[in-house]
């Protein structure tokens, strides 16, 4: 690998640039290691900085003396070399005071005329090269060969030139985060008009509602009150019962919910459905038998049909569990609350496969609310807000059932609105997902550009250093 500084520049190798130290854990089982320590011990989860200057964790001077864990004089060079992390990355980092460290890193105390930071940003610079050519083979877990690693060559210019070099490099990582900063907050604010689309949608102020549109136009138009009294009559005609009035919610709820446009109502998903909600059931996995969608399936407010697997069921007892265009699935339980009770469309035309028992089964009367419309309400804050708050925990898992997702309260407008509604949302959402992708396209961009500087640093074409 070819290093091109200045005519004053030494090739050496790590080991030539100081005392390394290994690391130590003093027993967890003797108090006076750790009560009260005030020596930093680093271990990984502090190597989430460049600079590190202090630690989660802290010994005392007894620790020191009767364990292996050695006080390193600061500031050192922090590296990882034992971790599953290896496997993607090499921690590194400057340790600015004086410091201990655990058995899973290694500390350079560099000798006089090399900056540790210069090191530092050159072993982030060269991560990739390095773990391919030090990493050890057939460890359980990931970890570098320290005799190649101390035999690993690095390019060192005079101490001077070392300060140019990390400065520069620091001055192009500033104007970097600088970007990724704004990228970041495009990315938030790009989140926030998410949401504030859909809420719109619920609240009839995304497009003009058809009572509006009834009015310019000198016409009538069906409210969506007609929707549920034609609903109710199926299924008193149905059921043969006598027709009476339709069932609104009680007048507390009813009370406690926002004010809606002229047209439309408030009512319960169970008003709207043209089966009874249902679970999926589970099945073992097998090399033969009949598929089954994933809980991965659900992703950002769809069903990904390709995320499957082979049910150890015949196609006749998979038969009452198969998904249909429209039907919209919802997530039983999760770990976050943030994502129990989420659901996802079911894209028209699909082959034959069905769902598993972490998914709850939403079949709705097309008629009268369209699917779109529900996926759109259902993942708004103001219906997410309703989930959530149903949502009860066990074991660190947040669950919904049927009977929670029944009592779900849904804005319902006139059903030619719906369809405005969506069309307009859909219109919106494209434009922030082609933004969003701009945006996180150039995230990554930063992230290897920030690579990029380290290595031309390295190379002599950052800064000027030395006659060539």
């Amino acid at each position: 690998m070819m290093r091109e500084l200045g005519a004053t520049t030494k090739m050496a190798t790590l080991k030539d640039l100081g005392t390394w130290r290994g690391g130590g854990t003093p027993s967890k089982s003797n108090p006076a290691f750790w009560a009260e320590g005030t020596i930093p011990w680093v271990t990984p989860k502090d190597m989430k900085v460049f600079r590190i200057g202090d630690s989660e964790d802290r010994i005392t001077p007894e620790a020191v003396d009767q364990s292996s864990a050695s006080l390193v004089s600061g500031p050192s060079v922090a590296v990882v070399v034992r971790s599953g992390i290896l496997q993607r990355t090499l921690p590194v980092a400057v340790v600015q005071l004086d410091a201990t460290f655990n058995q899973d890193m290694k500390a350079l105390q560099p000798k006089d005329g090399v900056r540790p930071e210069y090191v530092a940003y050159y072993l982030r610079g060269f991560e990739r090269d390095i773990l391919a050519s030090c990493s050890k083979n057939g460890t359980t877990v990931a970890s570098i060969d320290f005799a190649r690693f101390h035999a690993y060559p690095i390019p060192l210019p005079s101490f001077e030139e070392q300060k140019q070099i990390v400065d520069e490099i620091e001055t192009q990582f500033a104007r970097l985060d600088d970007a990724v900063a704004a990228l970041q907050r495009a990315r938030t604010r790009l989140k926030r008009y998410r949401a504030s689309v859909l809420k719109a949608a619920c609240e009839g102020r995304l497009v003009p509602t058809e009572a509006e549109l009834a009015l310019r136009e000198g016409r009538d138009y069906e409210p969506a009150s007609v929707l549920l009294d034609r609903i109710k009559a199926e299924r008193e005609a149905n059921a043969g019962k006598k027709r009476g009035k339709t069932n609104q919610m009680s007048v507390p709820d009813a009370l406690a919910l926002p004010e809606l446009p002229e047209g439309w109502v408030w009512t319960n998903l169970s008003e709207l459905l043209a089966v009874p909600l249902s679970n999926g059931r589970s099945v073992p996995t097998a090399e033969v038998g009949f598929p089954v969608l994933r809980l991965t399936a659900l992703v950002n407010g769809t069903i990904d049909l390709t995320k499957r697997k082979i049910g150890r069921w015949t196609e006749a007892e998979a038969s009452r569990f198969l998904v249909t265009g429209g039907d919209f699935l919802v997530s039983r339980g999760n770990g976050s609350l943030r994502l129990v009770g989420r659901g996802g469309l079911v894209p028209d035309n699909p082959d034959r496969v069905a769902f598993p028992d972490t998914l709850i089964r939403v079949r709705a009367i097309g008629w009268a609310i369209a699917p779109k419309f529900l996926a759109n309400m259902w993942n708004s804050g103001l219906v997410r807000e309703r989930i959530e708050r149903s949502a009860r925990t066990t074991a660190g898992i947040y669950k919904v059932n049927q009977t929670d997702l029944s009592n779900v309260q849904l804005p319902l407008p006139p059903r030619d609105e719906q369809e405005r509604i969506v069309t307009e949302v859909e219109r919106r959402l494209s434009v922030i997902e082609q933004l969003e992708t701009t945006v996180e396209t150039n995230l990554k961009r930063g992230e290897a550009l920030r690579q990029s500087i380290l290595r031309m640093a390295f190379r002599g074409r950052l800064v000027p250093t030395g006659e060539k």
